[in-house]
């Protein structure tokens, strides 16, 4: 069943327009932030009348199919000039003058196994309360050739010299592990 369109069609699709060029610039959006833009584009259209409720929000949704999700990664925190200068220096070369068994990448990502989620489904007249998160991670630091024949262990930083789980089975682990305070990477070891 198609949805019936708004009563207000300008107000709506100047609404829609703005959002589809926030989202093409990456703005994260909130529903309050949509429903300020919308009576700001209702006054500046004339159209008188129009109130930008929480129903009206709901059903500009539902029409539009836009959901609430999670942002996620940093892929927009790279400047795209860097990128492409990367790509046509150093990346184009390096096939040249080396074969791609030789060529390694890592990379170091941060797994923070104590963290809750961030969104939850409940109840509608239930307080939906936030605990602080839980910042306990370990920093992992995977690298491999080009061609994925040659592996190499991983390298992990926790917080502490000796973690409990550890006990009587260090010999065991299939990594290097070393410890900080913070768990970070640092330039003493990436050198190692």
């Amino acid at each position: 069943m198609a949805m019936k369109a708004g009563r207000f069609v300008k107000t709506e699709q100047a609404t829609l327009n703005w959002l589809l060029q926030a989202r093409t610039a990456n703005i994260p959006l909130t529903s309050t932030i949509i429903q300020i833009k919308a009576e700001e584009f209702s006054r500046r259209l004339g159209e008188n009348g129009f109130t930008a409720s929480n129903g009206w929000l709901d059903r500009f949704k539902k029409r539009h199919q836009i959901k609430l999700k999670s942002i996620k990664g940093e892929a927009n925190s790279v400047n795209p000039e860097t990128v492409e200068t990367f790509r046509a220096g150093i990346a184009t070369t390096l096939p040249q003058r080396y074969a791609p068994e030789d060529i390694f990448n890592c990379d170091e990502t941060g797994l923070f196994w104590g963290v809750t989620a961030n969104k939850t489904l409940t109840f509608k007249n239930d307080p939906c309360k936030v605990t602080k998160q839980s910042n306990v991670r370990v920093t992992i630091l995977p690298c491999a050739n080009m061609t994925g024949t040659e592996k190499k262990q991983l390298f992990v930083i926790g917080r502490y010299k000796n973690p409990r789980a550890f006990k009587n089975r260090r010999h065991m682990l299939r990594c290097t592990y070393r410890w900080n305070d913070k768990s970070w990477m640092r330039s003493d070891l990436f050198t190692q």
